[in-house]
């Protein structure tokens, strides 16, 4: 398929058809502020969100100004507004972004590091307890004692409901006099409440070093580890109370025989995601090569046992960017990235857009939602994207959208947003609001289908809120006296009329064409494919086509293996399925 092709069928299937997206019944409140700084202060850092089962939100953001660092807190009841900001810690020197988690009942971990000298750094960290205060900060010892001095890498920080809290981190080590490197180091460490933090058994020199650490922790305090190496994911448990597991491979890489992939070789990973419920079930997604394309995918695991891998979209040669993967207390995960793509269909300029894929338990990836708007159509570029779920089936994404204006010098910044309130659709995505400058956001959902999105503006914290569609109430009817009754003449039978049936679907032929993981066009033919409800090939549905008459559907077809697959048309009036099966070309 060439890259034109390719183009077009991406901007096809973001335009809907057969499945329209929702409207949703509100719209984003005028924006509040949050925190604003003194006037020699700024927001120097992306804010953070994490969220509690209830939706109980709590933000972190670090202000810098001339006598040094500070890492703030607020949080969001539900229903509320934002509580006043309190200082979880300052320093005369520089913090990092720093990672928030929160377990379901509320215990909460704010985890940065802190610049000691030249390059040196620390793992920092507070804990906090339902309804509580922020702990004083703890060093997290991340290397030997006494030893040479380093810099952390890569962090991670995750909670139970317990408010055990553990923390992974990778390190190289620094020779003092020569500020060279003497090592490498990947390490775990573990605080029980109330006391202190301990470094893990699984405290290791690696080499090569891993290039991201996630954690995760369950409502029963099984801690979940992942990391890349090698080009590759690897993966450890530890049940409550226990040891960690030997790391296996999850995602192995093969890149063939050097130079230029080739076909089918696997190329190393980038951007790992984890994510955990607190039933246990864990969702990791990547990034990376496949031959020519570039492909995101990902591995779930339930009951213990890591399943296959999967691929949740195939991009060919478009470039992909800012994974992120989120999963529900149902089980449901949801990964969203931007994808960036030049063709005719966009005037030959550069089309970037956000794009989100769910997958229910025990079913395959849905075909992708393009989550576009009027305002994030026309060319440009789409930033900082943030994802988060919450409850069942909620969801919110925000993101940054740039568009060149007349005057060369200057562009156009919007803050833009869409919703998923208890369904599979997302809802059309709107503008927040305008930006004067560039600015990362941070989201937050709660069960019901309230969002948040916060972002910094200079000096200031900003946020705005789009409360989910509730059912308006039925008023209660004031009773009126009843009339005293009249006779009632003995009506007329009125005759029965009998409704003509509406006859039931058929599929005469299908033609068409479609390629393994990218997908293609096919043409149904046969009668009665009125009132369509789905369009299925295998097990996956069709999101986008139009019918042409009664007789003709034309539809997409959705991404997946090459292979011949059954395609079923459902209608209000029955199913019909196609007299022979529909193949997918292989591409290589």
């Amino acid at each position: 398929m060439s890259v034109r092709h390719r183009s077009l069928l991406v901007l096809t299937l973001a335009a809907g058809g057969l499945f329209p997206t929702a409207a949703h019944a509100a719209d984003w409140s005028a924006p509040s502020t949050v925190f604003a700084a003194a006037s020699d202060e700024q927001v120097v850092r992306p804010p953070v969100i994490a969220s509690d089962a209830a939706g109980t939100l709590t933000a972190l953001w670090v202000v810098q100004g001339a006598a040094g660092s500070s890492l703030l807190s607020a949080t969001k009841p539900v229903g509320g507004g934002w509580t006043t900001p309190v200082t979880v810690v300052s320093v005369d020197r520089g913090i990092t972004e720093p990672a928030l988690n929160m377990s379901s009942n509320g215990h909460a971990i704010a985890a940065w590091t802190e610049r000691r000298q030249y390059r040196w750094n620390a793992v920092v960290a507070a804990t906090r307890t339902p309804g509580g205060t922020w702990s004083a900060p703890d060093d997290v010892p991340t290397g030997p004692s006494p030893g040479p001095s380093g810099y952390t890498d890569a962090f991670s920080a995750a909670i139970s409901p317990t408010g055990a809290a553990l923390t992974a981190s990778t390190r190289h080590f620094i020779e003092e006099q020569h500020y060279t490197v003497r090592g490498v180091e990947f390490v775990t460490t573990d605080k029980a409440p109330g006391g202190s933090w301990v470094v893990g058994a699984n405290r290791r020199s690696v080499v090569p070093l891993p290039t991201a650490v996630k954690v995760g922790i369950d409502d029963a305090g099984s801690a979940t580890l992942v990391y890349e190496q090698d080009g590759g994911v690897k993966a450890s448990g530890r049940p409550a109370g226990g040891a960690w597991s030997q790391p296996e491979t999850i995602a192995p890489i093969d890149d063939g025989q050097g130079g230029s992939p080739a076909p089918g070789a696997v190329g190393a990973v980038s951007g790992v995601q984890l994510a955990v419920n607190g039933a246990g079930t864990a969702v990791v997604a990547w990034q990376r090569s496949v031959g020519s394309d570039r492909v995101i995918q990902a591995i779930h695991r339930g009951g213990g046992f890591w399943g296959p891998i999967e691929t949740v979209i195939n991009g060919g040669d478009s470039s992909i960017s800012e994974l992120t993967a989120k999963i529900d207390p149902s089980g449901r995960s949801t990964a969203a990235w931007t994808i960036s793509t030049t063709g005719s269909a966009s005037g030959g300029q550069r089309f970037e857009q956000p794009q989100t894929s769910t997958r229910r338990v025990g079913r395959p990836w849905t075909m992708y939602d393009g989550l576009t708007s009027a305002v994030s159509s026309e060319a440009g570029g789409v930033n900082h994207l943030e994802l988060a779920v919450g409850g069942t089936d909620q969801g919110v994404a925000a993101w940054v959208h740039t568009s060149e204006t007349d005057d060369p010098s200057t562009f156009d910044r919007r803050l833009e947003a869409a919703v998923r309130t208890g369904g599979a659709t997302w809802n059309s995505s709107t503008e927040v609001t305008t930006l004067a400058a560039d600015a990362e956001p941070a989201a937050g959902v709660t069960p019901s289908g309230d969002a948040t999105v916060i972002w910094p503006a200079g000096s200031t914290l900003r946020s705005s809120t789009l409360v989910g569609a509730t059912p308006t109430p039925t008023p209660t009817p004031t009773p009126t006296p009843t009339p005293t009754p009249t006779p009632t003449p003995t009506p007329t039978p009125t005759p029965v009329v009998t409704p003509t049936p509406v006859a039931s679907p058929s599929i005469s032929s299908i033609n068409g064409f479609a390629y393994g993981w990218l997908g293609g066009v096919a043409i149904v033919n046969g009668k009665n494919l009125t009132d369509v409800t789905a369009v299925r090939f295998g097990e996956r549905k069709a999101s986008a086509g139009f019918a042409v008459g009664t007789g003709v559907l034309v539809v997409v077809a959705p991404p997946q293996a090459s292979g011949s697959y059954t395609v079923t048309v459902e209608t209000k009036h029955g199913v019909a399925t196609a007299p022979k099966p529909f193949t997918y070309a292989r591409l290589f």
